[in-house]
C-alpha cells in the first residue's frame, strides 16, 4: 500500500468516514504511524543524499530508533541536527559508511545557515587595521571526504567553506586551501595581527608576504559577508 493511500485511510478514520473493521488498528497505533510519517518527511528532505544511500527498510529502522532514543527538540528544523548527533553516538554505520559524519554535517549546515536571522547583517570592507571574524552566515570544516562532490571513495583532508549568499539567498559551498582554513580558524580567538604572526611562523613567510597572499581572497570574503569587521 502506498504512503499516500495509508495517509488517506488515516485521515478518513480520524474524520470517522470509514466503518470500524475487524482487527482495525487502535488510535495509538495510528498516531504512531502519523508521527513516523512526520519524522520521515523532515529527515529524508533534510538529508536527501544520506537517505538515498540507505534501503527503505534500514532508513525506517534508524528513524524509529531515533524517535525513541534521540529526538528531544520541539523545533522541527532542529531534528536533522539531533539525528546527526544520534547517529554519531550509535556508531552503527561508521564501518560501512566512513563518510557518514561528513555527509550529515554537510546536509545539516545548509539548514543551519538558512535558518539564521540576517535582518541586522552588514557587510565590511577589508582594511588590515581592523579586526575581523567569521560571520554567522558562514562555517568552515575540515572533511575526510568530498561529500559536497558526492565522492565517498577517496579519503584525505579537504577544507570547505559553507556560506549563505545574501544576493541569491542560497547556501553555497566552496573548497578552500589549508592556508585559508588555518587563517579563518585562528580568527576566532586571535586578533588579526596575532593571526598573521602565527601564519608567518607556521609557513615561514614574512608578514608582508602573508598579507599579499591574503589580500585578494579576503576582499572577496568581505564582499560576500563571510568575513566581517568585529565591533569593539
Amino acid at each position: 500500500m502506498s504512503d499516500v493511500k495509508k495517509q488517506k485511510i488515516f485521515v478518513d478514520k480520524v474524520l470517522d468516514k470509514t466503518k470500524a473493521l475487524k482487527g482495525e488498528k487502535k488510535p495509538i497505533a495510528l498516531y504512531k504511524e502519523l508521527v513516523y510519517y512526520r519524522f520521515y518527511e523532515v529527515l529524508s528532505n533534510a538529508n536527501p543524499i544520506f537517505s538515498s544511500l540507505l534501503s527503505e527498510k534500514k532508513l525506517k529502522k534508524l528513524i524509529v530508533e531515533f524517535m525513541h532514543h534521540g529526538a528531544k527538540t520541539d523545533l522541527i528544523w532542529q531534528l536533522p541536527n539531533e539525528f546527526r548527533t544520534f547517529i554519531k553516538k550509535e556508531k552503527k554505520l561508521e564501518k560501512s559508511m566512513p563518510y557518514i559524519h561528513d555527509l550529515l554535517w554537510f546536509e545539516w549546515i545548509e539548514i543551519k545557515l538558512f535558518m539564521q536571522d540576517y535582518s541586522a547583517f552588514s557587510f565590511s570592507k577589508l582594511n588590515f587595521k581592523n579586526e575581523y571574524k567569521l560571520s554567522k552566515s558562514a562555517r568552515i570544516k575540515k572533511l575526510s571526504y568530498k561529500v559536497y562532490e558526492r565522492d565517498f571513495e577517496n579519503s584525505g583532508e579537504y577544507f570547505v567553506l559553507a556560506y549563505y549568499d545574501m544576493n541569491v539567498q542560497e547556501v553555497r559551498y566552496r573548497e578552500i586551501s589549508e592556508f585559508m582554513y588555518v587563517f579563518i580558524k585562528n580568527l576566532k580567538n586571535n586578533s588579526l595581527i596575532e593571526v598573521i604572526r602565527k601564519m608567518s611562523k607556521r609557513y615561514s613567510l614574512e608578514h608582508k608576504e602573508i598579507k599579499n597572499i591574503l589580500k585578494e581572497p579576503l576582499q572577496e570574503l568581505c564582499e560576500l559577508g563571510v568575513i566581517i569587521k568585529e565591533k569593539r
